[in-house]
């Protein structure tokens, strides 16, 4: 799983590539915003899994595939691509069953069951530690 370093880094390379000169404040915000912070939503998963260590539930609601359209029209460039790359990575490096894992449609249909998305999933690391250890 990549984790919100690796989005840091990533997303931050991105914005130098995509700016021809210093970018400004407010496209590093956007782009830490979109590019990492997203991963804010994976508390939703940790707090389950505190209260309910059986479940079999994984939500994150912020990983969407359907969130890039309306990043297009109505945010900026950079929270769009930001946006692409976390999904992109998350797709290319977590466990997935299916390109369709990061729609939530896709898991919503599915009740948020791991296993309709994920084709082998131990119990993860990270919903054993402290949330300030993710990094």
């Amino acid at each position: 799983m990549p984790r919100p370093r690796v989005h840091a880094i990533a997303t931050m390379a991105g914005v130098w590539l995509l700016t021809s000169k210093r970018p400004s404040r407010r496209t590093v915000v956007s782009a830490l915003v979109f590019g990492v912070l997203v991963d804010l939503d994976h508390v939703v998963d940790w707090a389950w899994a505190k209260r309910d260590p059986a479940t079999k539930h994984y939500v994150v609601p912020l990983h969407g595939w359907e969130f890039l359209p309306l990043l297009y029209y109505f945010a900026s460039r950079t929270a769009f691509f930001s946006y692409l790359a976390h999904l992109t990575f998350d797709q290319v490096f977590n466990n997935v069953r299916t390109w369709a894992s990061y729609s939530l449609l896709y898991r919503a249909f599915h009740r948020f069951d791991r296993d309709s998305f994920t084709s082998s999933y131990k119990r993860a690391k990270w919903l054993q530690q402290p949330w300030y250890d993710w990094w």
